[in-house]
This record gives structure tokens, C-alpha cells and sequence, in this order.
């Protein structure tokens, strides 16, 4: 089982399916456990989405997501086998411009003390981190400016990945 979680989610959608074109005029998410805020989302104005070859000329909005201490034992229940534990803290901010054609994603995750056991394998004592600052555009180039991952046991640093990078799903670049 999972603990009670007290998930609201506030929204006001309208999408257009002929345009090909979606407003987002309000979004508010939020997660409370045991009296604390776990989970927070909240839109800071409207979002347009357009993914046809609509070009609607709208300003920049922002979402911004958070988690805050979710501990990973309590949810066992979706990671069965795994027996998963330690801590988790996420920030995301996700900048839309020009119709949700383009966006900008800022994304820092730490998972502290983290243990989980993966068939016949244990981690334990593990602190790992990711950092990831990228641009998409027209839903197809993902432009990756930072993307950083450190891994630690026990506190020390036993591994950090860093890069960047181009992606372009049209052409599989």
C-alpha cells in the first residue's frame, strides 16, 4: 500500500482540435502528505500549443513543477522488487515560446540516500544528482546546452557523465 497522498489538480483547457491549437488558460497542481507539500505545479499565465502549422503569436509562459522530500520507501508499491528507498527533491521550469514551438527546460533532481536492489544486485548509500538545461523547438530539435549526472556513495563522488548535444528527431541526428 501507499500512504494518503491529498493530490488537487486546478485546471482550464480549451483545445481545438480543427486549428490544431490548445490554451491552457490556469493550471495548479498540488500533493500534500501528512500535512506537508510534496508535490507543487503552477502555470504562471496562460500557455498556448499549436502543433499543427498554426502560428499564433503569444507570449512566453512558464511552468514551474516541484517535489520536495518524497520518500521513495512510501511508494514501494509501484517499484515492486526493487525495495527503493531514499529521498527525492525535483525542480523543473518549462519556458513555452511562440505557441508551445518553442521551450525551454531547466531541470535539477536529487535522489539522496538512495538504495533499491536490482535482481540479484543491492545499491545502497547513494546520492545522485542530474542536471539538464535544454531547448526544443517545433517538437522535433532538442538542443541539449548542459546535462550533467554525479553519482556518490557514501557521500563521496564515484562518477559525474556531463554533455551536450543536438537531437533532431526529423532527421535522427
Amino acid at each position: 500500500t501507499t500512504p494518503e497522498m491529498d493530490v488537487e489538480a486546478k485546471y482550464d483547457l480549451a483545445v481545438n482540435l480543427p486549428a490544431q491549437t490548445a490554451m491552457i488558460q490556469t493550471f495548479n497542481l498540488s500533493g500534500v502528505q501528512k500535512r506537508q507539500e510534496i508535490i507543487k505545479g503552477t502555470l504562471a499565465r496562460p500557455m498556448a500549443i499549436a502543433w499543427g502549422n498554426t502560428n499564433s503569436a503569444v507570449d512566453e509562459s512558464a511552468f514551474d513543477l516541484s517535489i520536495r522530500g518524497l520518500n521513495l520507501a512510501d511508494w514501494r508499491a509501484f517499484a515492486q522488487g526493487t525495495e527503493p528507498a531514499g529521498k527525492l527533491d525535483l525542480q523543473l521550469n518549462l519556458v513555452s515560446r511562440g505557441a508551445g514551438k518553442n521551450l525551454a527546460v531547466d531541470l535539477n533532481a536529487t535522489l539522496t540516500d538512495f538504495a533499491a536492489r536490482f535482481g540479484s544486485n543491492r545499491v545502497a548509500d547513494a546520492d545522485l544528482t542530474l542536471t539538464l538545461k535544454s531547448a526544443v523547438s517545433n517538437f522535433a530539435v532538442a538542443d541539449i546546452t548542459a546535462f550533467e549526472v554525479r553519482a556518490s556513495h557514501q557521500k563521496q563522488v564515484a562518477a559525474t557523465i556531463t554533455g551536450s548535444g543536438r537531437v533532431d528527431s526529423a532527421t535522427m541526428d
